[in-house]
C-alpha cells in the first residue's frame, strides 16, 4: 500500500500475544469481554500465532515428523495482539489512518479501547481512519482474532447436500487460503495474526485512491501502442477544477511522454500512445522491456505534489490458439502461444505457497523464482488454492 504519507510510525516487531478457548456463548468481539488467557508469550509481526508459541517453546518443530498435528488443540482459541507505541500530535489538516497489509482473517481491531474497524478477508490490505482515536504520546493498538473453524457453524455456503465432502467445507466460506485446511503439498495450519506489515500513517485530505492501467491496442509493425489509465481521487471540493494529474512515462531513465489532465471530477481517465516502442518479451525470446509510469496529482497554481503513484508497464501482444481436438493420435490439433506475433515455445512450471506461514512469504519468493530461472521456464500458472 503506497501513500504520500507526512509521518509513519512503523508497528512491526515486538507484540504481546494472549490466546484462549472460543467461549461456549459465542467469540468474544470486545476488549471488556476478553476472559483470562490460557496463554500469553511475546509476538512477532509479521508473524502469526502458530510461529510465536513455537518461539515460546510452546509448540514443538512443527515441520519435523508429525509435529503439525500438535496444533489442532489451538485452532478454536481466539487470539489478541496488543502493543503500545507513541505518536506525535497529529495536525488538524491531515488524516491518521492504520494500516494492516495482511491479517488472517476474521478480527476486530482497537485504538485505545474504542473499535475502529474490523476485517474478514486474508487477501487484501485493509486501512482504518483512526483520527478521532490516536491521541498525542502513548498509544495502544489492538487486534482481536475469532477462530474461523469456530465461526464456521453459522457460515452456510450452500444447501445442504450441495457441499463437497472433500477436506470439509470449515473454510469455504471465509476469504482464506484453501490450502490452509490441508493439502497434499502442504500439512493444515488453520492460522490467524497480522502476517505482513503494519503501520499508522498520517497524510493529507488528497489522494490516488485507486488505479487501473490496461494496454488497449496494439500495432506490432508499428511499433505502436494505447494504455488508458482509471483513477480514483478523494479531497476536498476546492482541487476540482484547480488541480492536474500529470502522467509521465520513462525507459531507462530517458522520458518517453507526457500528458496532463485537469481535474474536474473524481473519477479521471487518461489515455496515452507509446510508439516506436520497445516490446516486452518472455524469457529466451528477447529483453523483458518495461517502463516507468509515474502518476502525479498536482497544485495547479503551486504546482505542489498532492499525491502520486509509479508502476511498470510493458508493450506486448499475447495470443493463445487452441484448435479443436479429440483424440492426440486422432486428431491433435494445436495449442500455441504467440507473442508479438512469433510462436513462444512454452515452458512452463506451477506455483504454489513457497511456506505454510505466509508471514514469511517475502523472504521466499525470490530464491524461488530464482530456482525457476535456472530451470529455464518463461511461463508460470499460479494454483488457485494459494494466497494472491
Amino acid at each position: 500500500m503506497v501513500v504520500l504519507a507526512t509521518a509513519i510510525v512503523s508497528l512491526n516487531g515486538n507484540w504481546n500475544l494472549k490466546g484462549w478457548p472460543t467461549p461456549r456463548r459465542g467469540s468474544v468481539r470486545t476488549l471488556d469481554a476478553v476472559p483470562a488467557a490460557e496463554v500469553s508469550v511475546p509476538a512477532t509481526v509479521p508473524g502469526c500465532y502458530e510461529l510465536d508459541l513455537c518461539a515460546a517453546g510452546l509448540l514443538p518443530n512443527l515441520f519435523y515428523a508429525n509435529n503439525h498435528y500438535s496444533v489442532r488443540k489451538y485452532e478454536g482459541h481466539q487470539w489478541l495482539y496488543a502493543r503500545k507505541f507513541t505518536m506525535a500530535k497529529v495536525p488538524a489538516d491531515e488524516t491518521a489512518i492504520l494500516e494492516f497489509d495482511g491479517l488472517d482473517t476474521l478480527c476486530d481491531v482497537f485504538l485505545n479501547g474504542q473499535k475502529v474497524g474490523e476485517a474478514e478477508d486474508m487477501f487484501i490490505p485493509h486501512a482504518f481512519d483512526v483520527s478521532k482515536a490516536v491521541r498525542e504520546g502513548e498509544n495502544e493498538v489492538a487486534v482481536l482474532f475469532r477462530a474461523p473453524v469456530v465461526e464456521a457453524q453459522f457460515k452456510d455456503i450452500a444447501p445442504i447436500g450441495n457441499v463437497s465432502p472433500n477436506r470439509g467445507s470449515e473454510l469455504d466460506g471465509f476469504r482464506k487460503p484453501a490450502h490452509m485446511k490441508g493439502w497434499d503439498i502442504l500439512p493444515r495450519f488453520i492460522s490467524a495474526g497480522i502476517f505482513r506489515d503494519a503501520r499508522l500513517v498520517l497524510r493529507k485530505p488528497e489522494r490516488i485512491r485507486d488505479w487501473f492501467c490496461a494496454q488497449t491496442a496494439i500495432d506490432l509493425e508499428k511499433k505502436k501502442a494505447r494504455f488508458l489509465v482509471d483513477l480514483r481521487l478523494e479531497g476536498d471540493f476546492c482541487r476540482l477544477d484547480n488541480s492536474e494529474l500529470e502522467v509521465a512515462v520513462s525507459r531507462r531513465g530517458k522520458s518517453v511522454l507526457t500528458r496532463r489532465l485537469k481535474v474536474v471530477h473524481w473519477a479521471p481517465r487518461l489515455g496515452f500512445d507509446i510508439v516506436n516502442a520497445d516490446f516486452w518479451w518472455p524469457r529466451g525470446f528477447g529483453e523483458p522491456a518495461l517502463y516507468d509510469v509515474k502518476i502525479a496529482w498536482k497544485d495547479l497554481a503551486t504546482k505542489s505534489v498532492l499525491s502520486e503513484k509509479s508502476f511498470k508497464i510493458g508493450v506486448r501482444k499475447i495470443e493463445f490458439t487452441l484448435a479443436d481436438y479429440e483424440i492426440a493420435t486422432k486428431k491433435p490439433g494445436e495449442m500455441l502461444f504467440t507473442v508479438n506475433g512469433k510462436p513462444c515455445f512454452i515452458r512452463g512450471t506451477n506455483w504454489v505457497p513457497v511456506d505454510a506461514f505466509h508471514c514469511r512469504d517475502r523472504d521466499r519468493i525470490v530464491p524461488t523464482l530464482e530456482l525457476v530461472r535456472d530451470a529455464n521456464c518463461n511461463m508460470i500458472r499460479v494454483w488457485g488454492g494459494g494466497l494472491y
